[in-house]
C-alpha cells in the first residue's frame, strides 16, 4: 500500500510539472496591472464610420496556420499546403513589408487558445481567463462578458444586420449566447440547415455537416442578404480542419502523406474558391473580405511537423480593405484583429485601439510590439482585479473566475 501511494504521489507530481499545473497556480497568485493600462473599453471610444458604410465576411477557418506555408513563405512545411490562400494573402493585405515575401500572422497568447476563446480575442480584444468553463452549452439566461463591447455591438450600433453561420450547434461552448447577446446576431447553424433543406434531417457528419454544404449554405443566404438596404456582417466558422486529422471529404486531394494535409489542402481551395465567388457578386464593390484562423491546431502531427522552436502563427488577411500604408511587417496578436476589423471596413478609431488589440493599419505598436510575445502571454495568465471586478462584472461565472 505504501509502494502504491508513493508511486501515485510520484506520478501525479510528474503529471503536474509536465502539464504546468505548478506555473499556472502560482500565476494566478501574481497581480496584473495589464488590463487597467491597456484595455479600451469601445463603448467609449470614438468610431467614426463612412457615411457609406462597407459590408463584412469575416470567414474564420477552423486551426488555418501561417505554418503551413513553405520555408519560402515562412512556414513550417517543405512545400505549402495553403498555396490559394498564399496568393490571396500576397495580392490583398497580410500586414507585412512589400519587401517582405514570407507570410505573415498572428501570434495567440495565453487563455485564446480554443474556438470560443479565439473568439473573444478577435471580435472582443480579450482573453477568456481565470478557470471560466465556456465549453459547455448555457441557457439563453447565462451572461457572456455583459459589460464588454464586440465586434458585433459595434456594427449593430452602426445599422449592420449580423449573422454567424456554422456547421454544428452553434450552442457548444456558448457561441449562440455570445453572438445573440452581442450584436443581436441571426444564428444559422446545423439545426436552421436541416430546417432551410441544406441538409437531410439525419444528416450528421463529423461535427454536424462539412464544409461544401457550408459554403453552398453561404451562398444561398449572402444571395438574399444583400437584396438588402442595410449594410451586413456575415461571420462564418469552418470546421474541416479540426482534430483530429480532420474531415476527409470527396473533394478532398491526395497530394500528402497524411490525411490531416489533405484536408488542410482542401480547406485552403474551398475558402478561395469562395472568395472568387463573393468577387463576381454585385455585393462585393462595397464589401471586405476577413480570412483568420481562429486558432493554432490542436492536431498533434503539425507540432511534429514545423521544425523544433518555430513561431508558429494563425493566417490573416483582409481582401478588398484599405491600402495597407505602412512599410513594414507588424507583430500582432489575434486581439489585434478587433481593430483592424473595425479599420478594415473605412472606419477611423480614435486612439487606433480597443480592447487590448491595436489596429495593424495604424503607427500605434500592438502590444507584443511594445512588450514582447512572452511577456504578454505572462501577463495574460496573471490574477487580474480589472478583468475580474469590471469586464466579468455581471456574469454569474464571474465567482468561478475569482475562485
Amino acid at each position: 500500500m505504501c509502494i502504491t501511494i508513493f508511486l501515485d504521489l510520484y506520478n501525479g507530481f510528474f503529471l503536474c510539472r509536465t502539464l504546468g499545473v505548478g506555473d499556472y497556480l502560482d500565476s494566478l497568485r501574481v497581480d496584473s496591472d495589464l488590463f487597467d493600462n491597456n484595455y479600451v473599453d469601445a463603448r467609449l471610444t470614438n468610431i467614426d464610420f463612412p457615411e457609406k458604410k462597407r459590408n463584412l465576411i469575416y470567414i474564420l477557418s477552423e486551426s488555418m496556420e501561417q505554418s503551413y506555408t513553405d520555408e519560402n513563405e515562412g512556414g513550417g512545411f517543405k512545400q505549402t499546403l495553403i498555396p490559394e490562400l498564399s496568393k490571396l494573402a500576397k495580392e490583398n493585405n497580410d500586414f507585412s513589408s512589400k519587401k517582405d515575401h514570407k507570410l505573415n500572422g498572428g501570434f495567440t497568447p495565453g487563455n485564446t487558445t480554443w474556438t470560443t476563446a479565439a473568439i473573444a480575442a478577435q471580435s472582443m480584444g480579450i482573453p477568456l481567463n481565470g478557470g471560466i468553463n465556456y465549453s459547455q452549452n448555457f441557457d439563453r439566461d447565462s451572461k457572456f462578458f455583459p459589460n464588454v463591447f464586440s465586434l458585433g455591438d459595434v456594427l449593430e450600433n452602426e445599422g449592420y444586420h449580423n449573422y454567424f453561420m456554422c456547421g454544428s450547434d452553434a450552442a457548444f461552448g456558448g457561441r449562440k449566447n455570445y453572438f445573440e447577446q452581442h450584436g443581436n446576431y441571426k444564428v444559422l447553424d446545423y439545426y436552421t440547415a436541416q430546417s432551410d433543406g441544406i441538409i437531410d434531417e439525419d444528416y450528421f457528419e463529423f461535427w454536424g455537416y462539412e464544409d461544401s454544404k457550408l459554403f453552398q449554405y453561404a451562398k444561398k443566404e449572402l444571395s438574399e442578404i444583400a437584396k438588402n438596404e442595410q449594410p451586413f456582417n456575415f461571420t462564418m466558422l469552418t470546421v474541416d480542419t479540426h482534430f483530429e486529422d480532420g474531415y476527409i471529404c470527396p473533394d478532398c486531394p491526395d497530394k500528402f502523406d497524411t490525411q490531416y494535409e489533405n484536408v488542410i489542402n482542401c480547406s485552403d481551395h474551398k475558402i478561395a474558391e469562395f472568395v472568387k465567388w463573393c468577387q463576381s457578386q454585385d455585393f462585393y464593390k462595397n464589401t471586405t473580405i476577413v480570412i483568420a484562423g481562429d486558432h493554432l491546431s490542436m492536431d498533434g502531427f503539425v507540432a511534429d511537423a514545423v521544425p523544433e522552436g518555430f513561431p508558429r502563427k494563425t493566417y490573416f488577411t483582409v481582401i478588398n480593405g484599405p491600402t495597407y500604408e505602412l512599410d513594414k511587417t507588424r507583430e500582432y496578436s489575434t486581439l489585434d484583429i478587433f481593430p483592424t476589423i473595425i479599420e478594415s471596413l473605412g472606419a477611423h478609431i480614435e486612439g487606433n485601439r480597443l480592447g487590448l488589440g491595436t489596429s495593424l493599419y495604424s503607427e500605434t505598436p500592438t502590444l507584443i510590439e511594445s512588450m514582447g510575445y512572452e511577456e504578454l502571454s505572462k501577463q495574460m495568465s496573471y490574477n487580474s482585479y480589472y478583468y475580474n471586478a469590471i469586464l466579468l462584472s455581471g456574469d454569474e461565472l464571474r465567482e468561478d473566475a475569482n475562485n
